[in-house]
């Protein structure tokens, strides 16, 4: 299936998990978020080993790229979502 919106796919599924992991130190959370990717890592499949493991690498730079893009998006999102002071 090709999703249309992938974007909009990818932040409707992270409102929905955030509450999840919402409450955990970093230790839990990134633990969980390791694991997640983890395993969709361990789900490539290629015609041998150095395939595999260059589909891996390359996954992994463009994931880290991805988060770090994500930072200040979701930062503002976090700020919007504090009371404005004096107002609850």
């Amino acid at each position: 299936m090709i999703d249309p919106n992938p974007a909009r796919t990818a932040a409707a599924l992270a409102e929905r998990i955030e509450p999840l992991l919402r409450g955990y130190g970093p230790e839990i959370t990134s633990a969980v978020l390791a694991d997640l990717t983890a395993i969709y890592l361990a789900g490539f499949q290629a015609s041998d080993r150095d395939e595999l493991e260059k589909a891996r690498e390359h996954f992994l730079a463009s994931f880290i790229t991805l988060v770090r893009q994500r930072i200040p998006i979701n930062e503002q999102r976090l700020i919007d979502r504090l009371p404005v002071e004096g107002h609850g």
